[in-house]
């Protein structure tokens, strides 16, 4: 009996101490936040004082220089110690996010950089610090597969970008590059998001210009896939088109769209596709058709820009020169300047191309100048040979074949029948490389290089169901 009223006095006392110390507690609490509040509010009061004290030296100080003196250095003293005081709190905030984060995280609740950086993603727009804030949630939690596979897609696709704009070396972007590199590897030996790190892989080894390696693993992307419809042949053709083969991308392209590739997305790869073999009209009219969905942006813009140029609508051209420089001038701003030099002579050289018409065709009239160079001062078949030839320089033969059969409708001169028919043997275009030789044959018979009529009369014949010798 005295042990069940001893146990129940203690209980009795545990919890008067209890409530004691919660009491104590609370107003402990209370007592804090009250002098926090009156903290804030002096800081506050100091902070808009300053700014007056500021505003009233400046008027003053022509007619009172040492009190207009003292009242702007308050108003410096206060501004430097609200600058100071917004990075201390924002460090604390970051401190507190990050611990808040780690303690979810080891919970088992979640990563809540990763779901964040999904939510923004999901809003679209965009977003120039994900990757930044990916590294934060991999390192709350380094083995979050969800944000190493968000990270590898999103850095491939940036240097892609970033080699795109300042075309010739991956070298800076190395140090990014090894770190992608890493977390795919990272990535793989887990079994989950095996679709994302693949086709991060690839496109850094296509960067790297490791073509065919990249394509094997974009094969293997397309055995597991969840996309409705063949992605990876998407990123097939792009490696091939990286890779200067124009005719095999084009070909992954219409096997994509036998199977049931359409969208925005498919008309972008198949509208550059066909650009690098000279279709450019129909390219155009693809491209157009994905600007009317997806609206205005870089990539979109400068193929518009290339297409225009080599279609020769030069004023189409300059317009997107112009906005392909708006749209780089954040990311380059050396490239801004080079579309913005396109545009400008988009512009010029038909103004150009018209002078010395106008200006050829005086010297034929005259008698004093009628041989000399003044009265050839252009090719008919211009402005196309000149754009053959600049295709010939990037080493893409087919479309440059191309501009020179538009060349030869217009042009008599030897050297856009040369062109026209070592172009056409170069791509095993065996009618128009005959063409080019018989017309050639005809009328300049010394200048034809030994072997041509034999390679074409092989190639005919294979053509028509030969074999070669």
């Amino acid at each position: 009996m005295q042990r069940c009223v001893r146990d129940e006095l203690e209980s009795n006392w545990r919890r008067y101490v209890d409530g004691y110390n919660l009491r104590q507690g609370l107003l402990r609490f209370r007592r804090l936040q009250v002098e926090k509040t009156m903290k804030s509010a002096l800081r506050g009061l100091f902070i808009v004082l300053s700014f007056f004290a500021a505003a009233i030296g400046g008027v003053i100080f022509d007619d009172h220089k040492r009190l207009g003196i003292i009242l702007i250095i308050i108003g410096l003293a206060g501004s430097i110690y609200l600058w100071f005081s917004s990075e201390r709190s924002q460090r604390k905030t970051d401190h507190f996010s990050d611990t808040t984060a780690k303690l979810l995280s080891l919970a088992g609740v979640g990563n809540p950089y990763t779901q964040m950086i999904e939510d923004d993603l999901a809003k679209g727009g965009t977003h120039n610090h994900v990757l930044d804030a990916l590294d934060k949630a991999l390192e709350i939690d380094a083995n979050d597969v969800k944000a190493l596979a968000q990270y590898v897609i999103i850095s491939a696709l940036h240097i892609s970008l970033d080699n795109h704009v300042s075309p010739g070396s991956i070298s800076p972007h190395a140090r990014q590059f090894l770190k992608t590199s890493e977390r795919i590897e990272r990535g793989l030996k887990t079994s989950e998001h095996r679709y994302e790190f693949l086709v991060a892989k690839g496109i850094l080894l296509d960067e790297i210009g490791k073509h065919s390696e990249a394509r094997h693993w974009f094969r293997e992307v397309g055995e597991i896939q969840p996309f409705p419809f063949p992605f990876w042949r998407l990123l097939t053709a792009t490696s091939f088109g990286k890779d200067r083969d124009y005719i095999n991308a084009l070909r992954e392209l219409e096997h994509a769209l036998d199977e049931g590739a359409s969208g925005p997305t498919f008309d972008f790869y198949y509208a550059r596709a066909l650009g690098s073999v000279g279709e450019y009209d129909l390219a155009i009219s693809r491209l157009e058709k994905v600007r009317s969905v997806r609206g205005n942006y870089y990539q979109l813009v400068d193929l518009l820009r290339s297409f225009h140029h080599f279609a020769w609508h030069p004023m189409r051209s300059a317009y997107f020169a112009l906005l392909s420089a708006v749209y780089v001038f954040r990311k380059n701003k050396m490239r801004s300047l080079v579309h913005m030099r396109d545009s400008l002579l988009a512009i010029g050289l038909p103004v150009l191309m018209s002078f010395f018409n106008i200006v050829e065709k005086l010297a034929r009239k005259l008698p004093i100048v009628r041989t000399s160079k003044l009265a050839r001062l252009t090719d008919p078949g211009n402005p196309y040979v000149s754009l053959g030839m600049s295709l010939i320089k990037t080493g893409n033969f087919l479309a440059a074949q191309k501009q020179f059969v538009k060349a030869s409708k217009h042009s008599d001169r030897l050297n856009t029948w040369m062109n026209l028919c070592s172009a056409s043997l170069s791509v095993s275009d065996w009618m128009q490389a005959q063409r080019a030789h018989s017309y050639l044959i005809e009328r300049w018979p010394e200048e034809i290089p030994a072997g041509y009529a034999e390679a074409i009369s092989e190639g005919l014949s294979y053509q028509n169901g030969g074999t070669r010798n």
